[in-house]
């Protein structure tokens, strides 16, 4: 998290909707799903950390508007972590 949070240059530009492959890609380095299938994917996580875990939800992926990532965020607030306990 540090060096990203200390990374200069360029923002990642903007290419337009994904192919067929980054979307697959995407689809297996994230949790996605329906509420109860996310947190319990961070429910297994923490397990495997030994109970001991800080989510943090990243949201961005290219074409998404501003308003998009704030919805998913809320969602995220709203229905996976009251599930997380």
């Amino acid at each position: 998290m540090e060096a990203s949070a200390l990374r200069t240059g360029a923002p990642i530009p903007r290419t337009g909707r994904l192919t067929e492959a980054e979307i697959a890609d995407t689809r297996r380095s994230c949790l996605t799903g329906p509420a109860e299938a996310v947190a319990g994917h961070v429910a297994a996580y923490g397990e495997a950390a030994g109970g001991r875990l800080h989510l943090v939800a990243r949201n961005y992926l290219p074409g998404m508007s501003a308003a998009g990532q704030v919805e998913l965020l809320e969602r995220v607030a709203r229905e996976v972590v009251p599930l997380l306990g």
